[in-house]
């Protein structure tokens, strides 16, 4: 059950990302609603989960990524054990602090898709613009976070069940 909600919930985002979210955009700047709500399963899950999930996730995004196959499910493993290792370090269940992690982790995802944007095919894109996507994530994320971290510590997402 908890593997079909993930599925159609990431399906409904990514189809959100492709053809609605672009209207929405700050400075030509959008944030990837799929990828935020990934790194947000990557606050609360364990790091099996985050693995498979990652590379769903991942791939569904390389398909729409142009020349790229296996960026993304790469960059999706690592940042999310990278949030993974954060958020069990040093996150608290702060409200804010969490919200600042997935930002950062947006940021950072967009970055290295940029230097590889960058290398691969010659693509110049302003670093600068990186700082309207960080600012629009996070704004997003204020609306974004509370609903989904309530969703992933239900009883359908936790390891055990209690009776």
């Amino acid at each position: 059950m908890k593997v079909l909600v993930l599925s159609f919930i990431t399906f409904v985002f990514l189809v959100l990302d492709t053809s609605f979210a672009i209207f929405f955009d700050f400075n030509d700047w959008y944030p990837s609603i799929v990828s935020l709500y990934f790194f947000i399963y990557s606050l609360n899950n364990e790091k099996y989960g985050i693995t498979f999930f990652a590379l769903f996730v991942g791939f569904l995004q390389d398909i729409f990524f142009y020349n790229g196959f296996g960026v993304n499910i790469f960059l999706n493993l690592v940042i999310g054990f990278i949030v993974h290792y954060l958020s069990v370090k040093y996150n608290k269940n702060k409200y804010i602090l969490s919200i600042f992690l997935v930002a950062s982790a947006s940021l950072l995802k967009s970055f290295l898709v940029i230097i590889y944007m960058n290398i691969a095919f010659g693509v110049n894109i302003y670093i600068v613009k990186l700082l309207y996507e960080f600012v629009y994530t996070f704004v997003v994320l204020l609306f974004m976070y509370p609903i989904f971290n309530s969703m992933f510590k239900s009883k359908l997402f936790r390891k055990t069940l209690e009776f």
